[in-house]
C-alpha cells in the first residue's frame, strides 16, 4: 500500500468502472452499461465535493457533510459505498480507512 494521498480522480474512477464490468462478466450478469455510466456521473460529483482530500483519510461525517441538500442521495451513497469496497478489495485502502464500513469512527 502507497503512502501518497489516494485522490478521486478520472483515472480511479476509470479503473473502477472497468473493475466494475469486469465483476459483472465474471459472475456471469449482463453488464448495465446504463448503471455504469450513472455511477460514473455520480464519481464526478463525488470528485468535485472531495477536491483534493484523500480518500484513506475521510471520515464518515466528512462524507455525510457533502450529501447534505445533494440531489439522488441515496445513490450517491451506494456508489462510494462500492467505491470503497473497491479500494479495499484492490488494496488501494485498508478496512480501517474506509469510512463507509459498518463500525468506523464517524
Amino acid at each position: 500500500m502507497t503512502t501518497e494521498p489516494l485522490r478521486l480522480t478520472p483515472d480511479l474512477v476509470t479503473a473502477y468502472i472497468a473493475w466494475c464490468r469486469a465483476q459483472a462478466v465474471a459472475a456471469k450478469r449482463e453488464v448495465n452499461e446504463r448503471w455504469l455510466r450513472a455511477k460514473e456521473l455520480h464519481l464526478d460529483w463525488w470528485m468535485f465535493a472531495l477536491t483534493d482530500r484523500d480518500l484513506t483519510k475521510l471520515r464518515l461525517a466528512d462524507l455525510l457533510s457533502q450529501l447534505e441538500g445533494a440531489s439522488d442521495r441515496a445513490k450517491r451513497i451506494v456508489v462510494i459505498k462500492h467505491l470503497y469496497t473497491f479500494l479495499r478489495l484492490t488494496d488501494r485502502v485498508e478496512a480501517g480507512q474506509d469510512p463507509t464500513r459498518v463500525g468506523q469512527n464517524a
